[in-house]
């Protein structure tokens, strides 16, 4: 197989919550260049000049990345090491599970690159492919998700499971460990899961018979679809809990994925072998089987300049999480890398609107007019992101995104820079001469954007102090202890789609809640219109064209 050595690109702009409104202003959100995540080499968009090149007659657009070839292992990095291999205790590693443990969903790699260019967390659901769940029904009114489990899938052929084929009651299995008080003799929830509110939603999780799985609500829950189909969820195998209690030893990890976990070294690397017994294909060449490599192993590199060294070697074909300047460097002293930038998510703001001085919208317009946005992107980044406002839908959410330029007029003005009329803001808000806040900010988390933010609002007459907390515990901290007295630093501006930020900007049913927002149409516990239609339009809109229905 040829190989591609990618310099993956990340650098981030931070914006001010400003859409966390009850008013329904838009949540800025800043362009930042991002990474592709790690992949097969036909996974890479090719150079423009190429994508350009019309195919000859009759070819597919892929043919030109050559003909496919089998062997060869894939190394990748890991910044830092596994927490559990169980998902039970610990929701990390989801994507690390997925090389073996696979979920609903997977990419449908014939897209055309154009249609698919991999410029952002978010595609089109019509570039979705079926892996384990082939297709749903909902016939009310978002209250029951009926799913139908793809025939012919089989678990991989490792004791105790044996390569035998996976069924809805493995399904059914899997939610009822992880939610908690469904059946299946667990009463408790899953560490992870019991952070999601959404699960005291669930009225039953049952198999009806091999292939279907019904899910049934107590009440119409915007977003509850999300939190069914995400990429986490990939079943294991009830004979693994059954024989040895968990899965917390990587030795009996068992999917239904592509590649077989055969290897763990705590601190060093995990390594996966080829599936011999995969059942998928490649889409492109359906008379083909997958994977084609032999294997591959994640490198864990904590070190930053260590894993710099790795890339520059060829230890490791690809990083992520390289800062504009970096990227520079490598340039300059290693040209043969390429570098790829996407759509991410910005740094932002999060208020607590439910505190003073917080509950005053002049109070937040000020702050993020305070904000040089555009002397941030020539400097801080260097000149390579715009400059410029984009609300949670970015541009590579399509017909979601509306440019800056057609906000309305009075909606432009809040969201540029303009400390004159900040601080009339904040006295009009009876703030003359300012306040004293404070904003929680993660250890792992960009510690020079935070102090260039808290030097705008000083000259706004805001006075900010940065409490730094352990990334460690920082999430816990402000998701599900909701500690945070003012303001959090932090991702809240998604790009991956239209339901999460909806869900996240209206609904305290979400455990991810900075602002502490609670929009009644979003959180009762009964059909309402604003919550029954958002639920409504995006499954329409989304996911019923994903598998045809």
């Amino acid at each position: 197989m040829k190989r591609k050595i990618i310099l993956l690109l990340v650098s981030c702009l931070m914006v001010v919550s400003l859409a966390i409104v009850s008013c329904g202003e838009a949540e800025e959100e800043e362009e930042e260049e991002v990474i592709i995540p790690p992949g097969e080499e036909e996974e890479v968009p090719p150079p423009a000049e190429e994508e350009e090149v019309p195919p000859p007659t009759g070819a597919n657009w892929w043919d030109y990345h050559g003909e496919p070839e089998y062997g060869g292992t894939l190394n990748w990095r890991l910044a830092t090491d596994i927490t559990s291999w169980d998902p039970w205790r610990s929701s990390d590693w989801t994507g690390l599970r997925a090389m073996y443990m696979e979920g609903w969903f997977g990419m449908n790699w014939t897209t055309d690159r154009k249609d698919l260019p991999l410029k952002g967390g978010f595609t089109d659901p019509s570039t979705q492919f079926p892996l384990i769940v082939e297709s749903w029904e909902i016939p009310d009114n978002f209250i029951t998700f009926i799913v139908h489990v793809r025939e012919g899938v089989t678990w991989q052929g490792k004791p105790p499971v044996n390569g035998r084929e996976l069924t809805a009651y493995d399904l059914e299995y899997y939610w009822h460990r992880m939610v908690g008080g469904m059946g299946s003799g667990f009463e408790a929830g899953s560490n992870p899961y019991t952070y999601f509110k959404g699960w005291d939603d669930f009225k039953s999780i049952e198999a009806t018979d091999k292939y279907t799985i019904v899910f049934t609500l107590k009440y119409s829950v915007a977003g509850i679809w999300t939190m069914l189909w995400g990429p986490g969820n990939a079943p294991f195998a009830r004979e693994v809990v059954e024989q040895y209690g968990d899965l917390a030893d990587w030795r009996n990890a068992v999917g239904t994925g592509p590649f077989l976990l055969t290897d763990y070294v705590a601190g060093s690397s995990v390594t996966f072998e080829r599936n011999p017994t995969y059942w998928g294909w490649d889409q492109r060449n359906p008379d083909k089987e997958i994977p084609y490599v032999d294997g591959a192993k994640y490198l864990i590199i904590p070190d930053q300049s260590t894993a710099f060294a790795a890339l520059r070697t060829g230890k490791i074909p690809m990083m992520s999480g390289i800062g504009w300047e970096q990227a520079e460097a490598f340039e300059q002293t290693n040209p043969e890398l390429k570098q790829v930038s996407i759509m991410g998510t910005g740094y932002s703001v999060a208020m607590r609107i439910d505190k003073e001085p917080f509950t005053d919208i002049n109070v937040r317009k000020a702050l993020n007019m305070a904000i040089n946005q555009k002397e941030l992107a020539e400097t801080y980044y260097g000149g390579r992101v715009e400059g410029k406002p984009y609300s949670y839908y970015a541009p590579n959410m399509g017909p979601y995104y509306t440019p800056f330029e057609e906000w309305p007029k009075e909606l432009q003005e809040g969201h540029s820079y303009n400390p004159a009329s900040a601080r009339a803001l904040l006295a009009e808000a009876g703030y003359p001469d300012g306040f004293k806040t404070s904003i929680l900010v993660s250890s792992a988390d960009d510690m020079d954007l935070v102090q260039i933010v808290k030097g705008y609002f000083y000259d706004i007459g805001v006075d900010m102090e940065i409490e730094i907390v352990e990334a460690t515990t920082f999430f816990s901290y402000v998701n599900i202890f909701k500690k945070h007295e003012q303001m959090v630093w932090g991702r809240y501006a998604p790009n991956t789609g239209p339901a999460g930020p909806t869900i996240l900007i209206h609904s305290s049913k979400w455990f991810i809640n900075p602002t502490m927002t609670a929009d009644p149409g979003y959180s009762e516990e009964s059909i309402n219109p604003s919550g029954y239609l958002f639920a409504r339009l995006w499954i329409d809109h989304e996911l019923k064209n994903s598998m045809g229905h």
